[in-house]
């Protein structure tokens, strides 16, 4: 909501890679205090997940019911201004899960309300940028940052097939420039943690 600090503005701006990940159209994404909004985005994707999965016991108070919907209002809305787009996926195949494990009528109902909001806002044009972000799920290949992912990708996969056990996650993007710096996966950018372990 208030945005970046002075110091945390400074770390975001000392590399470039740092910044092209962290600033999307005209605004940061957000991570709060994750080292990353990847990681973020998917943390209130599930604990979103969880607190809807509580959110249906069948006894508890009234309060505690409010206290749940606006805490999965809140969280949800983290996840939208995080940029992940992981998220965005976790979300309805966690939800389907529920559906799946409770048999239950009421959240099959809401899953159905949840499914056509989610068609809403997939289909319909946004000028928001988060909200295309989201959209872009149903579409990667029309993103440029999902072609330069399988050039990056297709770049280190001769290398990565060549040694099995792997050589290092500090050998991949700043880590890499950094500590061995004449390697050749110095020059990989791994832009997110899944291809960094990867």
């Amino acid at each position: 909501i208030f945005g970046l600090r002075q110091f945390e503005t400074s770390w975001v701006s000392s590399r470039l890679v740092r910044f092209e990940q962290l600033y999307l159209a005209g605004t940061f994404r957000k991570f709060s205090f994750f080292s990353d909004p990847a990681i973020f985005g998917l943390v209130m994707a599930a604990s979103s997940l969880l607190s809807i999965g509580v959110l249906f016991e069948k006894q508890q108070s009234k309060i505690r019911r409010i206290l749940l919907v606006g805490a999965t209002a809140i969280m949800l809305t983290a996840m939208l201004f995080s940029g992940t787009r992981t998220g965005f996926i976790v979300l309805p195949l966690g939800y389907g899960l529920l559906m799946l494990l409770s048999f239950r009528r009421n959240i099959a109902l809401l899953g159905l309300v949840g499914v056509g909001i989610w068609l809403s806002l997939s289909f319909i044009p946004f000028s928001h940028p988060s909200l295309q972000r989201m959209q872009q799920v149903f579409d990667p290949s029309t993103t440029a940052s999902f072609q330069t992912r399988m050039d990056d990708q297709s770049f280190a996969r001769p290398f990565i097939q060549q040694h099995p056990i792997g050589v290092g996650l500090g050998t991949t993007g700043e880590r890499g420039q950094l500590f061995s710096p004449h390697t050749l996966l110095s020059q990989f950018p791994p832009k997110s943690g899944y291809v960094q372990i990867g």
